[in-house]
C-alpha cells in the first residue's frame, strides 16, 4: 500500500504520463527548427583549412585560441587587419564561443 502511494507521488511529481514527454517534444522540435541554420556554420568551421583550431597560449588546457586566416594570401610587407574578439560573461568556463 505504502509503496503504491510513493510510487503514484513519483508519477504526479515527474507529470507523468505525458508531461515530459510533450517537453521532450519540443525540445525536439526546437532543434529541429535551428539546425538548418547552425548547420552550414558547424560544417564550415569543422571543415575549413582556413581555421586554425586550438592554438595553445598557455600552460593550462583552457589557453587555447582560433586563428581565421586571410581568404587571400598576403603579400610580404601588406599589412593584414587583425580583429580580437573576446568573448563576454562565460568565458571562465573555458568555451572559445
Amino acid at each position: 500500500q505504502k509503496l503504491f502511494g510513493l510510487a503514484k507521488k513519483l508519477q504526479r511529481y515527474l507529470g507523468f504520463p505525458g508531461k515530459w514527454a510533450v517537453q521532450m517534444a519540443r525540445l525536439l522540435m526546437f532543434i529541429v527548427l535551428l539546425l538548418p541554420g547552425f548547420l552550414p556554420l558547424i560544417v564550415h568551421y569543422v571543415c575549413s583549412r582556413k581555421i586554425v583550431k586550438n592554438v595553445v597560449y598557455g600552460a593550462k588546457f583552457r589557453h587555447q585560441l582560433d586563428i581565421f586566416v586571410p581568404r587571400s594570401q598576403p603579400q610580404p610587407g601588406e599589412k593584414v587587419p587583425i580583429v580580437i574578439f573576446i568573448s563576454g560573461g562565460a568565458w571562465i568556463i573555458g568555451y572559445k564561443a
